[in-house]
């Protein structure tokens, strides 16, 4: 679990399970936090406490005793994440934002023009939305007469510096894909969780969404069941 993680999710409702549990075990062994990884994706990308619902933190602070007792609740069944996660509008302060970028952080995304890694730190931290890029840019998009809310959605998201993003701007994926270091490309695009058929800028919007939005899904679901990619 990225520590930048926890800054980005709804940290008044998640911080109560996870203190009740530290409360009981400051140190915990490595199974226990196994189990704290795994309750963490389960409840991010399963949108658990979207409502904020007390019943819910109830359910969990039982299972953090469990797990303090030696027992691993959160194996065997596994949360589902909605399907419809990543197809979301993108909207900053969106539960379901928060979530899908604590999962893109665990790449340890670069940055798409020098190859060095995103300081995470202080992106999350500022979290600020010119840190965050339209893959497919939401103007190049509007010029083939793909709308805003069909452009705007978490699957079209990456990490990119503030510099980056005003430097690439609008431009289309083509055009500035050619300017990644070639060196660097493949692990760059790894990084950024782009498939690899979309790897010179060529694929539809549509086809584009479609993929990498499976593979964010694969990536989750490894999360969910693991705690780790």
């Amino acid at each position: 679990m990225n520590g930048n993680c926890k800054r980005v999710l709804n940290v008044c409702i998640m911080i109560i399970p996870m203190v009740n549990f530290y409360a009981e075990i400051p140190r915990p062994n490595a199974i226990q936090v196994s189990q704290l990884r795994k309750w963490f994706w389960q409840c991010a990308l399963s949108l658990r406490y979207k409502a904020g619902t007390n019943r819910l933190v109830l359910e969990d602070l039982g299972k953090m005793t469990q797990v303090a007792n030696g027992g691993v609740p959160f194996d065997g069944k596994i949360a589902k994440m909605p399907d419809d996660l990543f197809k979301r509008t993108w909207r900053i302060n969106s539960t379901a934002a928060k979530a899908s970028l604590c999962l893109m952080a665990q790449l340890r995304p670069k940055s798409f023009l020098t190859g060095s890694e995103v300081d995470l730190g202080t992106v999350l931290s500022a979290y600020n939305a010119r840190q965050f890029h339209h893959i497919y840019p939401k103007a190049f998009l509007k010029a083939q007469g793909i709308t805003f809310h069909t452009a705007n959605v978490i699957a079209n998201i990456c990490f990119l510096s503030a510099s980056e993003n005003n430097h690439i701007s609008d431009k289309n994926p083509k055009e500035y894909f050619q300017k990644i270091p070639k060196d660097q490309k493949d692990d760059i695009f790894e990084a950024s969780v782009i498939p690899k058929q979309a790897r010179d800028g060529r694929l539809p919007f549509d086809e584009f969404m479609k993929i990498r939005s499976a593979k964010l899904k694969e990536i989750g679901q490894k999360l969910i069941a693991k705690g780790m990619i």
